[in-house]
Formats: C-alpha cells, sequence, structure tokens
C-alpha cells in the first residue's frame, strides 16, 4: 500500500470514524449509535455490555 494510506489511516478523525456503526471486532471498537462526541467514551459495546467479552 501506498505511505500515505498508513498516514490517513492514522488520523485521529478516522480512528474514530472506523468505529460507528461496527458490529464486529473487539467490543472496545464498536460504537453501534453516534448522537455526541462523547459517545466515544462512554456508549461503546465494551462499556455497554461489561462482561460480553467474557462469554466469547
Amino acid at each position: 500500500m501506498p505511505r500515505w494510506t498508513d498516514e490517513i489511516a492514522a488520523r485521529p478523525a478516522v480512528m474514530r470514524d472506523r468505529k460507528v456503526n461496527r458490529a464486529f471486532g473487539e467490543l472496545s471498537s464498536q460504537l453501534h449509535e453516534r448522537h455526541v462526541a462523547s459517545d466515544f467514551e462512554t456508549k461503546t459495546q465494551d462499556k455497554l455490555n461489561p462482561g460480553a467479552a467474557d462469554k466469547s
């Protein structure tokens, strides 16, 4: 891949965007709905369903 793709992927806004509407992968990287900026800190699936990771 070109170097610039890594630079874009490392940007904070891109990393946040990749979490929104994600329904797979680590629970901390899943944010099913986003309405306000604080959702990234309080509404990821690992925070909404603590213990769900223990069941897999």
